[in-house]
């Protein structure tokens, strides 16, 4: 057996290894010194050992403690580096380190003074009116406003309906008394984006998921041999035959005997999915009568003698809410 070390090693060969590792060190090296061009050393020594900030108890027992006054808002009262003496063995601030702690009791003693100064970041005088439309208040508008869109009640194209048209149907809605137009109109622009956004991903993912069934098709059988349900023809003739009401007045366990297709399916597998096409029915029912009442709604022109008629509408409009709420 011949080694590389081996003085009968031709040297022609001893020279090529010799070569190809330097080759392979030098890229190391350059490779290494790149990621460190790309990303310098004292960030990544800096961010690696701060904690989570925004929900920590450090974060809290600050805050409270400048609040309180226990905790002076000046510097030349209490320096950073005498603060951290004093919180850097106190409970909750066992795995902060002090760069962290200087940076975040700098924005603290900011945020707390201003405060209590009365500074605030100047607002828009033209969204003065406008309410947060990330709080509990917005809830029910902004919920309103993307069901709509989503189901087709309330076009998606400025050009089938602008937003003024829309304003004049939803701003004696329930919901909506604090909102303004003109919080309406930027609000339903962002919210056009984010419904086509929502239904182009998807379209997309439908897409995906069938093309990878077509390298991969689905199994029509499980481990046991038994058929896939929602493979099997059983799955459109049982949503046929509750949409005929045929399942009334009888059991899942009847209900199954009346087709051959459903003979091949246990009890215990065919008896949910009866439960689950008469939910579906249900629901579909509630969805196509509520749009119908919201399309009357919208048709409807904001005169003042339609008001009674409005109003008649919406208080339907509030039943079906109500019923919805109870089938989930």
């Amino acid at each position: 057996m011949i080694h590389h070390h081996s003085p009968f090693v031709p040297s022609s060969r001893r020279s090529f290894e010799v070569t190809k590792k330097r080759a392979y060190n030098l890229a190391t090296m350059a490779k290494k010194r790149t990621n460190e061009a790309i990303t310098p050393s004292h960030k990544k020594a800096k961010n690696s050992d701060w904690i989570d900030w925004r929900n920590c108890q450090a974060k809290k027992r600050l805050l409270e403690d400048l609040k309180a006054g226990r905790l002076p808002l000046e510097n030349d009262k209490l320096s950073v580096e005498d603060a951290w003496l004093r919180y850097k063995k106190e409970e909750g601030f066992e795995s902060v380190v002090f760069s962290q702690f200087k940076a975040r009791l700098k924005d603290h003693r900011s945020q707390v003074k201003n405060k209590q100064d009365g500074v605030q970041k100047p607002k828009d005088p033209a969204k003065k009116d406008w309410i947060d439309w990330r709080s509990k208040d917005a809830a029910a508008p902004k919920a309103t406003i993307i069901e709509d869109l989503v189901q087709g009640i309330l076009p998606l194209e400025d050009s089938e309906m602008s937003a003024e048209e829309a304003w004049t149907h939803y701003e004696n809605a329930e919901g909506f008394e604090d909102v303004v137009f003109s919080q309406f109109k930027d609000r339903l622009k962002a919210h056009w984006k984010q419904v086509k956004t929502t239904l182009a991903r998807s379209r997309y993912e439908e897409e995906c998921l069938e093309h990878d069934r077509k390298l991969f098709p689905r199994k029509e059988v499980d481990e046991n041999g038994i058929p896939i349900f929602d493979l099997h023809p059983a799955k459109e003739l049982l949503a046929e035959d509750v949409s005929n009401n045929k399942h009334e007045g009888i059991t899942p366990d009847e209900l199954r005997l009346t087709r051959v297709e459903y003979k091949k399916f246990p009890e215990k597998i065919f008896r949910p999915r009866v439960y689950q096409a008469i939910r579906k029915k249900r629901f579909i029912n509630y969805l196509n009568y509520a749009r119908e009442v919201k399309n009357k709604l919208l048709r409807c022109e904001p005169r003042i003698e339609d008001k009674e008629k409005i109003e008649e509408i919406r208080k339907e409009l509030f039943v079906l809410r109500r019923k919805k709420q109870k089938l989930a």
